[in-house]
């Protein structure tokens, strides 16, 4: 998804099939279960991309050139930002599969279905702008995205711990170990973005 005027990408589909490939590749049990794939196209991607929708036009907006005709709708920038961006939190999310498979195949996937739906919700602040680093904008400017993205981190909380849905989505609660590496895997999307814009 990118949106035009403020310069939104968030990497996708990358994120989801380079990790069930890789998990192929490499003779390991599937990454992700079905319904945790509905989960993170239907509980929180699409819901997620209609907030962004409702963002507001940034101050300097109306002193930028309009766009030419046959100029393409995601620029060379917007898509290296998508690949990169989707390759690494692709290969986190399989790295830290990989690495807590010795704990059980359930926790494993639980903890890369959590770490991937977590990095969804840092990537849409980090790229609301490409040059506005996050902390320049006022929190409150799009209060629909502020809710739903904690409306979506609490569903993600109970998918993980509330028992319905654990056996549902075939998940477990993490343990200590899971939630420290998962919180190592997104430190990359949270903090490099934001110090590029400050540069």
């Amino acid at each position: 998804h990118r949106c035009r005027p403020h310069g939104c990408v968030r990497p996708r589909s990358s994120r989801q099939v380079g990790p069930l490939a890789g998990a192929l590749l490499l003779g390991l049990p599937p990454i992700f279960s079905v319904a945790q794939l509905l989960w993170i196209n239907l509980v929180t991607d699409s819901v997620v991309a209609l907030a962004l929708g409702l963002e507001k036009r940034e101050p300097q907006q109306m002193r930028r050139p309009p766009y030419g005709r046959s100029e393409p709708i995601l620029n060379r920038t917007g898509l290296w930002l998508i690949l990169a961006f989707g390759s690494y939190v692709g290969l986190a999310a399989l790295w830290l599969f990989a690495t807590l498979l010795p704990d059980g195949e359930v926790q494993a996937r639980s903890a890369a279905f959590t770490a991937l739906v977590a990095s969804e919700l840092i990537i849409v602040f980090a790229f609301r702008s490409f040059d506005r680093p996050g902390l320049t904008r006022h929190p409150l400017s799009n209060p629909a995205l502020l809710y739903v993205a904690a409306g979506a981190a609490l569903l993600q909380l109970a998918a993980v711990t509330w028992a319905p849905l654990q056996l549902f989505l075939d998940t477990e609660t993490l343990g200590a170990e899971a939630w420290l590496f998962a919180g190592l895997v997104l430190l990359p999307p949270l903090i490099v973005p934001e110090a590029v814009k400050w540069t």
